[in-house]
């Protein structure tokens, strides 16, 4: 009995088997599930509800979603099955497939943060990290290596515990050139390095650039870069290799100046080794660039300041981006042999008693070398011909003269003689730094060349007096350094002695001035001046027979200042 009720169970169930699967899956198939959303207590913008096919994969949307004000907690950062949740399971954007309809509820957390992830400099992915969880890390190019947070340290974000809005930066394996030794930095368009003047980071990059041995073309976009800019492939490259990289809005910020922490993150990714990590008082371990500065600090290459800090901030210098460089570079080079070479080129402002002269000449001039317990030997330079025009040059109160894209040194020409620095000298170190000191003291870059010519004839009128002195025969000559020392050192003084004085100013602005020994008046009695051609004209000056009249007779009206000899009010004899 019980066994003929087995039997007939099972060929019902048969029966039904046979007759019902096709229809089965039919309606299966056809029946549409729901996936809902629900606030969870929160106010705003809530998604519609999603229609698919049970076993369809649907993508989760964002929402604009505002916490329950009595939950404390403010960020949206998912969505959850559990009402209860208090991370999300799901992110917007993730893939969900429901096996039927299903509601899902919105999660919020306090500790829920923006990821973003930059990849070949300005692009960016953002992504939203649930509280102390990681967040889904993009797959990189094949050509990148792995990534970097923002202290510079190679970090693998899926295992990063994320607490703050946090930036990773791709980045490539790359290499500084520290075997040729080419010239890396330069000066300016007008033949002057600039060594205290802050490095950009558009002129920190193009350096960077030039001394990398795989030059990549860069692929980086910025808002604020021109692609026919000079820096452009410099920036682009940089930021693809992950050394560099743009601001929150696709900036660049070409023309802003280079930090010492901003330099120390870029050098850091050359840094190898576990060197021990140097620490400043104001660089604590939060940070962004504490892990770079620690690591090249050690390293060697910056140091800090004698009150324990190293001013991250700061603006860095050219010179002390040439020092630092030169370090990373394991160049070495000896500012006592540089200058005594005659050619290499010159600054002329970085002269060879500048603290960085030799790094400044090691980076902007091209040669081969020897090395030794003491540094390098340069054995052949490449010749740099100068920016700045031939002729006469005053920088900074000194004369210099260019010829053939080269300046003048150790060599005289005509009345003008030149040191090996390139300066134009009387012979005495002691009356150059007098008369400098004079020529930047009553000239300025802004006055015409007889404004200077006045100044300095006023100055020579008006701060000495007339004291009886040998008098200089005809035909003498090279008596005006010892005659103008003197007149300087007492205040006193004959005609020649006010005529050497005013001659060599006028020299010091690189004019052709020489003094004449002559005579004066009926009586022919000896006297002194200078006379300067100028546009195509002789021109004479006499300070000590103007002083003679101001301040000994009290008599004014006299203007002996640029006089045509035709012209002159006294009777001169050559």
């Amino acid at each position: 009995m019980k066994r003929n009720h087995l039997i007939a169970l099972l060929l019902c169930a048969a029966l039904l088997l046979g007759a019902v699967p096709g229809q089965y899956l039919a309606a299966a198939q056809d029946t549409q599930i729901s996936v809902s959303f629900d606030a969870n207590g929160g106010s705003g913008d809530l998604p519609e509800p999603i229609s698919c096919a049970a076993g369809q994969a649907v993508t989760l949307p964002d929402a604009q979603l505002n916490a329950p004000p009595e939950s404390g907690i403010w960020r949206f950062a998912g969505w959850a099955a559990d009402l209860t949740a208090y991370r999300p399971e799901y992110l917007p954007g993730d893939k969900f497939t429901p096996a039927g309809s299903v509601t899902l509820y919105a999660v919020y957390t306090s500790s829920a943060c923006t990821v973003t992830y930059r990849v070949g400099g300005s692009s960016s992915i953002e992504q939203v990290a649930p509280g102390g969880s990681p967040s889904k890390v993009p797959k990189l190019p094949e050509e990148y290596l792995g990534w970097r947070d923002r202290s510079g340290a190679q970090v693998d974000p899926a295992q990063a515990v994320i607490q703050t809005d946090t930036v990773f930066t791709a980045y490539r394996n790359t290499a500084l050139n520290t075997d040729d030794h080419s010239k890396y930095m330069d000066g300016e368009s007008d033949g002057l390095f600039y060594p205290d003047r802050s490095i950009t980071r558009a002129q920190a990059a193009q350096v960077v650039y030039e001394l990398l041995t795989d030059r990549p073309d860069g692929r980086a976009e910025f808002t604020d870069v021109p692609q026919d800019a000079w820096y452009a492939k410099a920036a682009s490259a940089l930021c693809y290799l992950g050394i560099l990289s743009a601001d929150e809005d696709g900036r660049f910020l070409p023309d802003a100046a280079m930090t010492r922490g901003a330099f120390a993150q870029m050098l850091d990714r050359f840094v190898s080794g576990e060197e021990e990590m140097s620490t400043f008082s104001d660089v604590p371990a939060d940070h962004p660039y504490s892990l770079a500065i620690g690591r090249t600090a050690a390293r060697g290459l910056f140091g800090g300041y004698p009150d324990g800090t190293f001013r991250p901030s700061e603006p860095l210098t050219r010179a002390q981006a040439a020092a630092v460089l030169n370090k990373l570079l394991g160049r070495a080079p000896q500012a006592g042999a540089i200058a005594a070479r005659s050619d290499v080129r010159i600054f002329p402002d970085v002269p060879s008693t500048h603290w960085a002269y030799a790094d400044v000449m090691e980076a902007s001039i091209t040669h081969d070398y020897t090395m030794s317990a003491s540094g390098e030997t340069w054995t052949t330079v490449q010749r740099t011909a100068t920016a700045m025009s031939d002729g006469f040059h005053t920088v900074g109160g000194w004369l210099y003269k260019v010829e053939n894209g080269a300046f003048l040194r150790s060599t005289t020409r005509g009345d003008f003689t030149f040191d090996a620095e390139g300066r134009y000298t009387t012979g005495s170190a002691t009356l150059d730094e007098k008369l400098h000191n004079i020529i930047v003291t009553y000239t300025n870059d802004s006055m015409t060349r007889d404004q200077k010519l006045r100044a300095l004839f006023n100055y020579v009128r008006d701060n000495y007096s007339y004291l009886k002195r040998d008098l200089i025969a005809k035909g003498t000559t090279g008596w005006e350094p010892a005659y103008a020392e003197k007149f300087l050192d007492t205040k006193k003084g004959n005609c020649f002695s006010f005529s050497a004085t005013y001659c060599l100013l006028a020299r010091e602005l690189g004019l052709p001035a020489y003094t004449v020994i002559g005579g004066l008046g009926r009586n022919n009695s000896p006297h002194g001046w200078v006379e300067i051609e100028l546009d195509g004209k002789t021109y004479m000056f006499d300070t000590q027979l103007e002083w003679r009249y101001l301040h000994d007779y009290g008599i004014r009206g006299y203007n002996l200042f640029k006089m045509l000899p035709s012209k002159a009010p006294f009777t001169y004899h050559w």
